[in-house]
């Protein structure tokens, strides 16, 4: 379609112009939703780039959650509002990201790069108080998270969520369940039965 006869003319000029180097792998859309599909993924953060240039800036600014959640509302420009991949429509829907992607974003990109950034320029304080953004974010729902709520740990927040995502994977991946202060009440609790 001219939408994507347009973006492909585009990127052959500035592959020639600042000698680009092609991808040459394969996307896979296999086993997802279409709304989580790379193409539609990749639009968002297009179009987030473009309504955001200094986006960087911005993300180091934002002093809460909240102003982080709102600075990564993206949507996508119209084509992508009945398009799921280049080229073929599909059935109309906006596609905007949900709280809790923006929430995982925030806990898995922003706050590890704020801390970093914080850290390199020697602002240590600033680190800290990006770090504890991660109290202010809700947990993750993942298997494991629920297998340690189910033992009876309270995570209340995503900053104990990734807590126990560690010690899951430093202790219970590799039984090593006794040298964990959590596994030994768990495993304790399990002989007292």
């Amino acid at each position: 379609d001219p939408y994507t006869s347009e973006l492909a003319s585009r990127y052959r000029f500035l592959q020639a112009k600042h000698e680009l180097t092609s991808l040459h792998n394969a996307v896979k859309h296999g086993g997802m939703r279409p709304v989580n599909f790379p193409s539609v993924r990749l639009a968002q953060f297009a179009n987030l780039y473009h309504t955001h240039p200094a986006l960087f800036d911005e993300l180091m600014h934002a002093e809460t959650p909240d102003a982080l959640r709102r600075l990564l509302q993206a949507g996508t420009s119209p084509y992508w509002d009945d398009h799921y991949l280049p080229g073929k429509q599909g059935k109309p829907r906006k596609k905007r990201l949900g709280r809790s992607f923006i929430d995982g974003l925030i806990l898995n990109v922003v706050i590890p790069l704020r801390f970093a950034y914080y850290r390199q320029l020697g602002r240590h304080d600033d680190a800290l108080r990006t770090a504890d953004m991660a109290a202010a974010l809700p947990p993750e729902d993942n298997q494991v998270v629920r297998l340690f709520t189910r033992a009876g740990l309270p995570v209340t927040h995503a900053g104990a969520s990734q807590a126990v995502l560690r010690l899951y994977e430093s202790y219970c991946k590799a039984d090593n369940c006794l040298n964990c202060t959590v596994g030994k009440i768990v495993v304790a609790r399990e002989n007292d039965r």
